[in-house]
C-alpha cells in the first residue's frame, strides 16, 4: 500500500534545453547553486512510497515553476539574475522562447500536480478542494499566498498547511452474479426461518 502524498520536487532539475545552450552565462557549477542541491537524491527515495512523484529536469535558473506563471520579474517564471545578482542571459528573452518554456515544461508540470490532487483516495474517502493557510514564522523573512501560490523565504521559518475536503466514497456497485448468490442467501435464510416457526407452532 502507498501513502496517500504527492512529492513534488521542482527545483532538483540541471537541464538546458538545446535551443538555449549558447544564451546562458552561468556554469554548470553556477547552474546547479540556483536549485535546490542534493534534492533529487533526497526524494527519489521516496518515489516508490508514494500516491505520485514528480520532479522536473529543467534548471530553476532557467524556469521556476513555484513562480506563477504571469510573473515576469527578475526573480519570476524566468528568471533574469540569480539570486547573488549575477546576469543569467546574454539578452533579453524573446517572448516566443518564454512561451515555449512555459508549455513545454511549466503548463505540463502543473496538471500533473493537479491531477495527481483531483485522484487521490485515503480510505474511501475522495480528497478534493485543496486549499493553504500560511502561518508566518518569527525569522527575518516573510511569506505569503497569492492566487494559491505560496511565496516564503528560507529565513522566515513559516508554516505552510495544505487542507481538503473530504467526502466518502460510494460503495462500486457489484456484478449480477453477486447479487443473485446475495438473493439466493436471503432465501434459504428466510426459509429457514420460516420452518424454524412452524417447529415450534406445531409442537
Amino acid at each position: 500500500m502507498k501513502l496517500p502524498l504527492v512529492v513534488s520536487v521542482p527545483h532538483a532539475g540541471q537541464q538546458i534545453p538545446e535551443y538555449l545552450t549558447e544564451r546562458i552565462l552561468l556554469n554548470g557549477a553556477e547552474l546547479e547553486a540556483e536549485g535546490d542541491r542534493g534534492a533529487r537524491g533526497i526524494f527519489a527515495g521516496l518515489e516508490p512510497l508514494v500516491e505520485a512523484y514528480r520532479a522536473i529536469d529543467i534548471a530553476r535558473a532557467i524556469l521556476d515553476v513555484d513562480r506563477s506563471e504571469e510573473d515576469r520579474s527578475r526573480d519570476g517564471v524566468i528568471k533574469t539574475h540569480t539570486r547573488g545578482d549575477q546576469l543569467i542571459w546574454d539578452g533579453p528573452i524573446e517572448d516566443e522562447t518564454v512561451q515555449r518554456l512555459i508549455e513545454a515544461y511549466y503548463r505540463p508540470y502543473h496538471t500533473d500536480l493537479s491531477n495527481f490532487a483531483s485522484s487521490m483516495t485515503l480510505d474511501g474517502v475522495a480528497l478534493s478542494n485543496f486549499r493553504y493557510q500560511v502561518t508566518d514564522g518569527a525569522g527575518a523573512g516573510s511569506s505569503w499566498l497569492s492566487q494559491n501560490w505560496w511565496y516564503n523565504d528560507e529565513y522566515n521559518n513559516s508554516r505552510l498547511q495544505i487542507l481538503a475536503d473530504a467526502t466518502a466514497i460510494t460503495p462500486p456497485i457489484h456484478e449480477p452474479e453477486t447479487y443473485a448468490m446475495m438473493l439466493a442467501g436471503l432465501t434459504l435464510l428466510g426459509f429457514q426461518v420460516r420452518r424454524k416457526k412452524a417447529k415450534r407452532i406445531a409442537t
